[in-house]
């Protein structure tokens, strides 16, 4: 198999590496598998990564980084926070629903040896939980940064929950909507706690 120069090749493996996960899966990103999509020596790969772990995390990197630049394009800003959620919620379940495996590689795959994840990476997580903290921002005083934080985790953690559900048809199990609905009926109500304490 004729060798690429190394000049280029780690672009080249990100996104053939990106295209077999987005059809087949992380688990079939396979080293052999790469090399031969990306039609260089499978030594080649590991002399640019470490190992897959470090190719996955890449990906998933790249992954969260267009899932909230999606998000902030959908925001309403200036609106209603139920408004401006319910445009993040909608724009954020269309992603999933377009990229189920890469949005399955960024929730599931953990790297083998239990090493930190990139700065890089936090950074792109903590931006998709900045876009639901300036929704809700309206409902919180200055001095209840921690509570705005944890409402923000707990909104997504239950449309990440949902998502989940539908994506491995197992939604119809436990209601009988939509996802769509079911989120609007969660950030509703979420929402109306909210203001019953304010």
């Amino acid at each position: 198999m004729p060798r690429k120069a190394r000049a280029g090749l780690r672009d080249d493996l990100i996104v053939t590496a990106e295209n077999i996960v987005r059809e087949q899966g992380f688990v079939a990103l396979t080293a052999r598998t790469l090399a031969n999509e990306a039609k260089c020596a499978i030594g080649s790969i590991y002399n640019v990564f470490g190992d897959l772990d470090d190719l996955i995390i890449e990906i998933n990197m790249r992954t969260m980084a267009r899932l909230v630049s999606d998000l902030g394009g959908v925001r309403k800003a200036g609106t209603a926070p139920e408004d401006q959620l319910m445009a993040l919620a909608f724009g954020y379940i269309r992603f999933i629903m377009s990229e189920q495996n890469l949005w399955s590689a960024l929730m599931q795959h953990h790297p083998t040896d239990g090493r930190e994840l990139p700065a890089q990476y936090l950074s792109e997580m903590d931006g998709l939980f900045a876009e639901i903290e300036a929704s809700i921002a309206p409902l919180f005083k200055e001095h209840d940064h921690e509570e705005h934080m944890r409402a923000a985790r707990i909104l997504w953690s239950n449309l990440h929950g949902l998502c989940s559900l539908a994506i491995s048809d197992k939604l119809d199990l436990v209601a009988g909507d939509n996802v769509e609905t079911l989120a609007e009926d969660m950030i509703f109500t979420y929402l109306a706690g909210i203001n019953a304490t304010r």
